[in-house]
């Protein structure tokens, strides 16, 4: 048979209660009911056998009764044996475990005290304050520092304790489910207060558990009434009061007001104590007794409680004074004065009762919830429900919760949990990751009132979590301050953002190669004459394979789209460049300050064939020149051959800056999209510049979305599928890059400019299908509408759209741009 001790640990009066003398044999034992309690002592402590001081020493500390009596820690008298900081109370360690201030040492001091009075235990239920300090990481410090080889270790509540042991004592009158009893426990400062409920058993007839709603609650009751430390330091002035001549800073600790306050026979001999100095001096008992101490409560909030336990420490003499004192303060309610070791008593019971499956207890756990993706929305999915009931003597597992996944090539994948009303944020420990994702599945196991919840990844499929699963370290969560809403907004998928067309510039292109003529030996050299020569350079888009061999061959300019050169291209000649583009642009304002027309579109095909380089006061005067053309008004830049070809293809190439890109996108939805080479250049503007999704607000996206609608009307009724498709396809991966500002805009059932793009482009697809034969590109055509669609629709996509579009065609320009 298990031997089962309960174990109450309080610093005032310790007991521990076994099941059986420890000098009977199993057989004697197993059939008897009778107990065996074991009386720790009063202001107990714990002493250090070794040396403090001493460094790298193992730290070896003994509790109970022989360390209250040894000279360990009794003050210099004893040498260094009597150093003070060797003697530690129980009381402190109380402290602070309910103020958070652990350690290897304060483990190994609770080892100590629990180990003397435990020592034969198979099985130890230790009594804990049911305080609202006591939290989860508390209790598992707690269990952690008891534990110890071939002993299990469990925590009990106080106030349940007390309950248990009433119940076993018929002390309760007329017990019956659902009443409700009050147990008060007499602590430092007041007392601590706990309401519970009393339940039937089902299956165990007469047997009734408490049911614990929620953490007692402290109420202090003021420093000069009722509370044990304002009790304690009146008997401390007894003492003081009885030796007017004593020398109490030179002598060692007395133990007489312990004595005066919690044995039931105040002292009557004097007590013998060691000085500094190595002398011995002696203390008279107090002639006065504590009977006649004023004890005052306020009324007592019981709720509905139909009768009282109080538990305290205090010796005979003021126990009925403290009853007196609480049953005045209950309203009428009967009080009843438990023994001094009842709670030890009730953590026996309660370990006998686990040992034959029977509850103790019901508690109530802490809601814990997940945060989980259910279609496009996030949810908190429970894995402890609110105000979960369980029996105490039985493990709570939760229902898993699936549809989880751990990404391929992830070694670990973060969680949010919601404990209580609490976010925290669970990255998980580093596995060895999966080379596809793979299901996982995240469940929850928990005793209450020992310590943390443990909380698992596993996977029926997925081999190295069904093996290993990955269990979550409290000690390492973060606490995230937001609300559900926010980490809902972080968590919940966002719809692909178009990735914006940035061109590809390469080091060959001005170096020059066997098939490439080289930039880099003609441009310092630049006269206005070599304008022609300068246009080509820069509009050629030539083959290279950029080195990577899954790549392929890629057209590269001198310049990206931004207008920005290779990184490792030599600097000197970057800056003639710039000198070169100076002089063309000053030569395009020179004709329109003097109002001579240009000869031919040279000038300008050089000034806009460099991107975002051209200067900005000629990216100014491109603009005044669209406007002009589109408001139908005359401009020098307009009057040579193809000339707005050149403006409008070229303001879609060279503006990047975000005013300037406002204006230009502002006075292209003014127009009707069939207008020559509008769409051109608002593809160009939607899907280049990385200003873009900064300029458009709702009314542009609105606009936009108009425009592109429109756009693949006319397709669809003139059924021409060439660039102007092209240019369509574009402006609508382009407006998807608002999303970057706004991440859910534009999704079918939520916005009906979604819709009606989708619209059009299914209509548009299921006639190129028909007509697929006479449709260059048809698959690759076919593919990127699909994928358009699928955007639109949240349900998916590729971010590489545009790239895919801008391939369609060398550049998407007409010959003349």
């Amino acid at each position: 048979m298990r031997r089962i001790t309960g174990l109450d640990i309080n610093g005032w009066h310790d007991f521990a209660v076994h099941d059986a003398k420890p000098d009977a044999d199993d057989e004697t034992a197993a059939g008897s009911s009778a107990l065996n309690i074991i009386d720790g002592g009063t202001g107990t402590v714990v002493v250090a056998m070794h040396d403090p001081d001493a460094k790298d020493v193992t730290p070896h500390f003994i509790g109970g009764p022989q360390a209250m009596h040894s000279p360990i820690g009794r003050g210099n008298g004893w040498g260094k044996t009597g150093a003070p900081k060797r003697r530690i109370s129980v009381r402190s360690l109380l402290e602070d475990l309910l103020s958070s201030n652990d350690g290897k040492e304060r483990a190994a001091q609770w080892q100590a005290t629990t180990l003397a009075l435990t020592a034969q235990a198979d099985e130890v239920v230790a009594i804990v304050p049911d305080r609202a300090e006591l939290d989860e990481t508390r209790q598992e410090f707690l269990l952690n520092a008891l534990r110890r080889r071939g002993v299990s270790i469990r925590l009990l509540w106080h106030p349940v304790a007390t309950l248990l042991a009433a119940l076993e004592e018929n002390l309760i009158p007329a017990p019956r489910d659902g009443m409700r009893v009050a147990c008060i426990d007499h602590s430092d400062n007041g007392y601590v207060l706990q309401v519970l409920t009393l339940r039937a058993l089902e299956g165990h007839p007469g047997l009734f558990a408490p049911e614990r709603a929620e953490t007692g609650k402290v109420v202090r009751t003021g420093p000069d009434a009722f509370g044990l430390q304002s009790l304690f330091t009146q008997a401390e002035a007894a003492v003081h009061a009885a030796n007017p001549m004593a020398e109490f800073d030179r002598q060692g600790p007395s133990r007489m007001a312990w004595e005066l306050l919690l044995e039931d026979v105040p002292p009557v001999e004097e007590e013998i104590i060691r000085l500094d100095n190595g002398s011995w001096t002696s203390l008279a008992p107090p002639q006065t007794d504590l009977h006649t101490v004023q004890l005052r409560l306020p009324p007592l909030d019981l709720a509905d409680a139909s009768a009282v336990l109080l538990t305290t420490p205090v010796g005979a003499g003021l126990r009925e004074p403290i009853r007196r004192a609480v049953a005045a303060a209950a309203g009428g309610r009967p009080v009843l004065l438990m023994p001094r070791e009842a709670a030890a008593t009730g953590a026996l019971l309660a370990g006998r009762r686990i040992e034959q499956g029977i509850p103790h207890y019901l508690d109530r756990l802490e809601q814990v919830s997940l945060a989980v993706l259910e279609g496009q929305d996030v949810v908190l999915t429970d894995l402890v429900p609110a105000n979960a009931l369980v029996a105490a003597n039985r493990e709570y597992v939760s229902a898993p919760v699936t549809g989880l996944g751990w990404p391929a090539g992830a070694r670990n994948v973060t969680f949010y949990l919601r404990k209580g009303t609490e976010f925290r944020k669970w990255t998980t420990t580093d596995v060895s990751p999966p080379s596809r994702n793979q299901p996982v599945e995240v469940a929850l196991r928990q005793m209450p009132a020992q310590g943390r919840a443990a909380v698992f990844v596993t996977s029926n499929d997925w081999d190295v979590l069904r093996s290993r699963p990955v269990f979550l370290d409290w000690s390492t969560l973060e606490h995230d301050p937001r609300s559900f809403e926010e980490i809902a907004e972080e968590l919940k998928p966002k719809p692909v953002v178009p990735e914006r067309v940035t061109g590809f510039a390469h080091i060959d292109r001005w170096t020059g190669s066997d098939r490439i003529a080289a930039f880099g030996p003609f441009i310092p050299e630049f006269e206005l004459r070599d304008a022609a020569r300068l246009r080509d350079f820069l509009k050629t888009a030539a083959l290279i394979n950029p080195g990577r061999p899954e790549a392929g061959s890629t057209r590269a300019h001198l310049l990206d789209f931004d207008g920005e050169p290779p990184e490792e291209t030599d600097a000197a000649l970057v800056k003639a460049l710039d000198r070169a583009l100076a002089v063309v642009s000053s030569a395009c304002l020179s004709a329109v300050s003097s109002r001579r027309p240009l000869p031919d579109n040279t000038l300008l095909l050089a000034a806009t064939w460099a991107f975002g380089r051209c200067p900005l006061d000629l990216q100014d005067e491109i603009l005044k020149a669209a406007h002009a053309y589109l408001d139908s008004r005359p401009h020098v830049f307009l009057e040579t051959r193809s000339a707005s070809t050149v403006i409008l293809h070229g303001m879609g190439r060279i503006i990047k800056e975000k005013s300037r890109l406002e204006r230009a996108i502002d006075l292209l939805l003014r127009q009707q999209p069939s207008k020559g080479n509008v769409a051109a250049a608002l593809a160009a503007l939607l899907s280049r510049p990385v200003a873009t999704p900064a300029v458009l607000t709702e009314e542009r996206m609105a606009k936009t979305a108009k425009f592109v609608t429109t756009l693949l009307i006319e397709q669809r009724k003139i059924q021409k599928f060439d660039k102007v498709l092209n240019y369509a396809l574009r402006i609508t991966g382009g407006l998807l890059r608002c999303r970057e500002q706004y991440p859910y805009a534009l999704l079918r059932q939520h916005s009906k400019d979604a819709d009606a793009i989708c619209e059009q482009l299914a209509g548009l697809k299921l006639l190129m299908e028909r007509n697929a034969a006479r449709i260059k590109q048809i698959d690759t055509k076919l593919g990127i509408i699909g994928n358009l669609m699928e955007m639109l629709s949240g349900s998916g996509g590729d971010s590489h759209i545009l790239i895919s579009i801008d391939g369609l065609d060398a550049d998407g320009d007409d010959d003349a741009a």
